[in-house]
């Protein structure tokens, strides 16, 4: 019975085909309306995995390869010796259709005709490994790897890798594969000059970051349009395991800045990452008072985010400027006060060393705008610093 119906919506897709390359598009649409209709009936009668296919794809073989009806696709192959390459209007192949879907057994099907092209891209210029590795297809991107025929390098329109596409999305299995071939790039760079270090570093994939290293071959200081090093990436976003490996391979510049000037100290030290700061901070090599585009340095973004640990373990240094002005004229005294940051102003005071007589940029004094800011304790503390002072 299935078999039938695929047989008459086939003819009458078909038909529908021929009518529009000869222009006659309204009964074309409405022939291709009836043959959709049919193919449906033969995926709920075959027990698809999905009885309706999605708007994704355009072509009745794409249909029965995204909702796996192996055997609507047999009777496709065979009886209507329909091209296992056929592509629809964006450039999807079979084959990319099932990587796309993650259907490992048509997969190996369509491999087994030794008919097929490995390589055939999208419209958007993805390849069938590209799509695995970055749905996280292990089985399958074994698969392809296995035929011996498939581009490592094969890039999307955007520029991105199987090995990159793996690496930002934390397949360490994949990366793993990809990396044992030894024909792959290590560095590639998508559009965005993202390598796979970067994206493994900035997600947070420990385990893609060790394999990467171990390699011997990856460039550490890699940065994005944006001037995003790995270990920026790292320190910005609390990786302190990553950060470790990092600057265990004593290779990596600890200072580096991304495009507004922070660096791998000032980022973890606004964000609170005690651990990260005292890494970056035991290394000796750290420029604690380094300024971003917008004057702030570590100890200003530390006091500016109240983050009390990391403020005490620069000031514990003894490197750093408390009383420099960012360039809106404040120190980070100025800050804490202004964000009603209580411990940090405390911790501030009792150093002896910040500047209370204070004004910023426009020529406001301290007690002034803390007093409109409404922060009553901050107040207290700052006049009774003042009177024992």
């Amino acid at each position: 019975m299935a078999e039938d119906i695929l047989d008459k919506a086939t003819r009458i897709w078909r038909v529908a085909m021929v009518l529009e390359d000869v222009k006659e598009y309204e009964k074309a649409e409405e022939l291709s309306r009836e043959a959709t209709e049919a193919y449906k009936k033969v995926f709920r009668e075959t027990n698809s995995k999905s009885c309706i296919p999605t708007q994704k794809y355009q072509t009745p073989v794409l249909w029965a390869v995204e909702v796996g009806s192996i055997a609507a696709l047999e009777v496709m192959f065979t009886r209507y010796r329909i091209d296992q390459n056929v592509k629809d209007k964006n450039r999807w192949t079979p084959l990319l259709c099932a990587v796309d879907n993650g259907h490992e057994t048509i997969v190996k099907l369509l491999l087994d005709t030794g008919k097929i092209d490995l390589d055939a891209s999208s419209s958007n210029g993805w390849t069938p490994l590209l799509c695995a590795a970055e749905s996280g297809y292990e089985a399958i991107a074994k698969l392809l790897l296995d035929t011996g025929r498939v581009d490592f390098e094969a890039s999307s329109h955007s520029g991105w890798t199987p090995l990159l596409c793996a690496a930002d999305n934390g397949h360490e299995a994949i990366v793993k594969l990809l990396l044992d071939t030894g024909k792959v790039r290590v560095d590639p760079k998508n559009n965005e000059l993202w390598t796979p270090l970067l994206c493994a570093a900035y997600n947070g994939h420990e385990g893609i970051v060790k394999l990467l290293l171990e390699t011997g071959r990856v460039n550490l200081e890699s940065s994005s349009k944006s001037g995003w090093t790995p270990l920026l990436c790292a320190a910005d976003n609390g990786y302190e395991a990553i950060v470790k490996l990092l600057l265990g391979t004593g290779k990596v510049n600890v200072d580096s800045k991304n495009m507004h000037g922070s660096t791998p100290l000032s980022c973890a030290a606004q964000n609170g990452y005690k651990a990260i700061v005292k890494l970056l901070l035991d290394t000796g090599k750290v420029d604690v008072d380094s300024k971003n585009s917008r004057g702030m340095t570590p100890l200003l973004g530390a006091a500016l985010h109240g983050n009390k640990a990391t403020v005490k373990l620069l000031l514990d240094t003894g490197k750093d400027d408390a009383n420099w002005k960012n360039n809106y004229g404040e120190t980070p005294l100025w800050l804490a006060a202004k964000k009603g940051h209580k411990a940090v102003v405390k911790l501030l005071l009792d150093t002896g060393k910040v500047n209370v007589d204070v004004k910023n940029g426009r020529g406001e004094p301290l007690l002034s705008m803390v007093a409109k800011e409404g922060r009553r304790m901050i107040l207290e503390l700052l006049e009774l610093h003042i009177r024992h002072s």
